[in-house]
Parts: C-alpha cells; structure tokens; sequence
C-alpha cells in the first residue's frame, strides 16, 4: 500500500507478481476480494497480472475462487492472461 501510495509502480508491480507466486488460488481471490472492496481496484488487477507465468491449471483454480466470490470481471482477466488467444 505505501508502494501504492507513494506512486511507485514498479515496485507495486514487483510486490505484487511476488505475492502472487506464493498465494495459493484461495488466498489470491480474497486478496482481489479485498482491495476490490475497498477501492484498490489496480492493485487487485496488479496482483492478478503479477502471475502471468501461471499455468492453465492454476489460472482455471484462481478463476474458479474469483467467481465463487462473485468477482467475474476479474476471473475474466485472469483467463485472458492466462489461455493461449484464439486463432483465426
């Protein structure tokens, strides 16, 4: 947060992607779940972009615990970041 607040985007970005590597998918949604609560909508995007690496597996279990919260928006990201795009 003070990352945040101070507008240091590289290291919310880097906090952020750390986080994420050592959340589990349940821990990930709640996290999202709260700074969406309370206004930090980029920081709960940022955390959610900060696993890029994820593979589909993990991106499908972290999707799943989005939507159980009622987060679909965000479940949509993380698929997006997460499947191969479409050809054609």
């Amino acid at each position: 947060m003070a990352a945040h607040d101070a507008g240091d985007r590289r290291s919310v970005l880097g906090i952020s992607w750390s986080a994420s590597k050592t959340m589990t998918a349940d821990e990930i949604s709640l996290t999202v779940n709260e700074l969406h609560v309370t206004g930090r909508v980029d920081l709960a995007e940022a955390v959610l972009m900060g696993g890029r690496e994820r593979t589909q597996e993990e991106a499908m279990r972290i999707a799943l615990a989005l939507i159980a919260l009622g987060l679909t928006t965000y479940a949509e990201l993380v698929m997006r970041v997460a499947l191969p795009p479409e050809s054609g």
